[in-house]
């Protein structure tokens, strides 16, 4: 069987490329990467290999799988192999090659060469080609002391400092590395309300320090006397934990509370998701009021109200992390199979106060590995003249799985 050589380029060029590298890339009868990169090569590349330039990973892949048959395939990643590149991709995939991993110098060396860094105590992050959020920079600055960002076109440098700006760390220290190693280096150093007036290269890598790393603590959890209270049925105090319980966030989730009634979940969840988003979806009038009250009382500036119904508005919002689904009014199917059609796993939890919806979520879910549910039922003393009796409630099913 011939073998599929992954090989991190480094910045490109061959200044940063070692000799193993070279050598491979010279007998490989089959070349794929970017355009730069291929370009990079084309000093040593045998004369006789065919080149596919990569441009979209599933067609790649394909190429690959045909050539790799056929003879020996190199594969040209940007960086190093190990962050953040297409050997990830090649490595969650379904194909079975005989892969060999050839590490390059990465983007992270190199920026901490330049600034005189180091990388043990760092964390390593990227905005490159994922679909991360300003809260999920915020979040990552906010609870390391140092933290490095691979960034983007669509994600540059100033879009960072506008991130920690908007969370409150306009005073943190960025150092910025644009076009690393390559014809047009630049680095920068100053705070994030100074870069964020600026323009950088996409092709950039951000170091942010902070002095005073925290992870944020989760806010308490809130008691049904708490808040402004209307004709609106609202989710119970217990039933209420246990969904933030099960909904399981981080404080950057992007999360949907879909039929929200009064908002109180909403509301509990973007206490829990301080660098997230919440979207909360209700059309009624009389409860679309009451969730705007509990958002100014709670200062919740992270959680948006969606005035419509739910098959209305799903497919104008951010894919979420996090979805619950407490009252649909018969739009429970098309809730799912929206979800199923993401691009990511999303995390769906529901409840049920009837044995009609819970049989129709038993008859969606079963089957899927990640469903689970529960039964509970909460009871409150009540005293009868001398006697201490307990109010029950009606018993509510808690219902989660994984969607994707």
């Amino acid at each position: 069987m011939y073998k599929v050589y992954i090989i991190g380029m480094g910045p490109g060029g061959t200044e940063y490329l070692n000799q193993k590298a070279v050598e491979t890339i010279k007998h490989c009868r089959y070349l794929t990467g970017s355009a730069r990169l291929l370009k990079d090569s084309g000093a040593f590349a045998g004369s006789a290999a065919e080149v596919y330039p990569l441009r979209k990973p599933d067609t790649c892949l394909a190429w690959i799988d045909e050539k790799q048959r056929q003879g020996d395939v190199a594969v040209l990643v940007s960086g190093d192999v190990h962050y953040y590149s297409l050997a990830g991709t090649i490595r969650s995939s379904s194909y079975a090659w005989n892969c060999v991993y050839l590490s390059g110098i990465s983007s992270y060396q190199l920026m901490a060469d330049k600034f005189g860094l180091m990388l043990e105590n760092a964390a390593l992050c990227s905005v490159h080609g994922r679909n991360e959020s300003e809260g999920y920079v915020a979040y990552q600055a906010a609870k390391n002391a140092e933290t490095f960002f691979l960034c983007s076109r669509n994600f540059p440098p100033e879009r960072i400092a506008d991130a920690l700006c908007h969370y409150g760390y306009k005073d943190l220290l960025m150092c910025i590395g644009s076009n690393l190693g390559m014809k047009g280096e630049e680095l920068f150093s100053m705070d994030a309300a100074h870069a964020a007036d600026q323009t950088f290269s996409g092709m950039s890598v951000v170091y942010v320090k902070n002095p005073k790393p925290q992870h944020p603590e989760p806010f308490r959890h809130l008691r049904d006397e708490e808040f402004i209270r209307g004709k609106v049925p609202m989710t119970k105090e217990e039933i209420r934990i246990l969904i933030v319980h099960r909904m399981a966030a981080s404080p950057c989730d992007c999360v949907w509370d879909l039929g929200a009634g009064t908002g109180s979940v909403s509301i509990e969840m973007a206490r829990q998701c301080p660098f997230g988003k919440v979207y909360s979806v209700e059309y009624k009038k009389d409860a679309i009021g009451l969730i705007r009250q509990n958002k100014e009382k709670f200062q919740c500036g992270n959680l948006e109200i969606i005035p419509q119904r739910i098959s209305e508005c799903m497919h104008l919002l951010p894919e979420p992390d996090r979805v619950f689904l407490g009252g649909s009014e018969g739009e429970f199917p098309f809730v799912v199979s929206y979800l199923k059609n993401l691009s990511k796993k999303v995390h769906f939890v529901m409840t049920a106060v009837t044995m009609e919806s819970l049989s129709e979520a038993i008859r969606m879910f079963s089957g899927m590995d990640s469903f689970r549910y529960m039964q509970v039922q909460v009871g409150h003393s009540h005293m009868v003249g001398s006697y201490h009796t307990t109010d029950m409630n009606h018993p509510i099913w808690i219902l989660e799985v994984d969607l994707s």
